[in-house]
């Protein structure tokens, strides 16, 4: 199964967020998760990066072609390279079985509001997971609430994505795609 994992790529952020992605990364790749990355190999992403490398798995890079020059040196299985963030987003979720929203920045929230949108509008039937860490995603959270609360969403837009706040509750959320998986 493939994994996209949306996070930062910048390198000014708490080490502690580097720790989340390791803990993360390393728990998908011990469960034969390959992985799906936004072409960046430094922060976040490159603890998920490394963490896959480690275990031996398979990275597909998808980029844009202003960042193109950013893959070179890397090793992965394969790459992608986007004209635009909108194509990135739609080849990022699409090639993936699940997609795990870390926490992150604009880009991040962007996709993950993109994936909830996607999920929505095309009745999809893939896991979004948004690892809440220290609630870093309530603000997102409240916004959607406030979405069903004024009408401009119906309560079933959080039938899209489940909220996990550590590593026990990700686990229980993956859970139902290693049953699909026994079914296959």
């Amino acid at each position: 199964m493939k994994v996209t994992i949306c996070s930062s790529s910048r390198d000014s952020i708490d080490p502690y967020y580097g720790s989340v992605a390791r803990g993360v990364s390393s728990y998908l790749a011990r469960n034969e998760f390959d992985l799906i990355l936004g072409g960046s190999f430094v922060s976040m992403m490159g603890v998920c990066y490394d963490e896959f490398k480690k275990h031996n798995r398979d990275i597909y890079a998808y980029t844009t072609s202003k960042y193109s020059d950013e893959l070179e040196g890397q090793e992965y299985t394969d790459c992608k390279i986007c004209e635009d963030t909108f194509e990135l987003k739609k080849n990022l979720f699409n090639d993936s079985d699940v997609v795990v929203i870390l926490p992150g920045g604009p880009g991040t929230l962007s996709e993950a509001l993109s994936f909830i949108e996607e999920k929505r509008s095309n009745d999809m039937d893939k896991l979004l997971i948004i690892y809440d860490e220290n609630n870093y995603y309530d603000k997102l959270i409240s916004i959607l609430d406030d979405f069903v609360k004024e009408k401009f969403a119906d309560s079933s837009i959080y039938d899209y994505f489940k909220v996990t706040h550590n590593k026990e509750e990700f686990v229980i959320a993956l859970g139902g795609l290693y049953d699909k998986r026994r079914n296959m």
